[in-house]
């Protein structure tokens, strides 16, 4: 029995660090619309291709970094693929260049763009450049 209660803690343990470890992206944007505007936060929208490799290094590379993992709290995370559900965002906030992350209100306004691959503490430096920019246009 004490040894069951061992693995079972010890499971509950890694269980809570691999969450940690990556950002819970949605992918719904109506969904995370809602979920920022309830919550007060801002909506960080991924917009990504299937063939971008900038793009994969970003989710490889930068997203799992502690840095950026910390500052992703701050806001409603949204992947979009911009080739397929995202086509409209992408022309209506002008996006070609991939990737691209926008920061939106829940109303759906831009307040703050970041365009293509910079490594992780650069990215959450955007980030909270992005959080800024969003409480100063509120």
């Amino acid at each position: 029995m004490k040894k069951l209660l061992v693995i079972a803690t010890l499971l509950a343990i890694a269980g809570s660090v691999l969450a940690s470890t990556s950002i819970k992206w949605g992918h719904d944007y109506e969904a995370a619309e809602k979920l920022a505007a309830k919550s007060h936060k801002l909506l960080m929208v991924d917009m990504y291709t299937d063939s971008c490799i900038w793009c994969r290094r970003l989710d490889a590379y930068v997203y799992p970094s502690q840095p950026v993992l910390k500052e992703s709290q701050n806001f409603v995370a949204l992947k979009l693929n911009a080739e397929n559900e995202g086509r409209t965002a992408a022309t209506l906030y002008g996006v070609n260049v991939y990737p691209t992350v926008l920061f939106l209100k829940p109303n759906g306004d831009l307040v703050y763009k970041i365009m293509g691959f910079m490594p992780p503490a650069r990215f959450a430096k955007e980030m909270r450049k992005a959080l800024r920019a969003g409480k100063s246009g509120s």
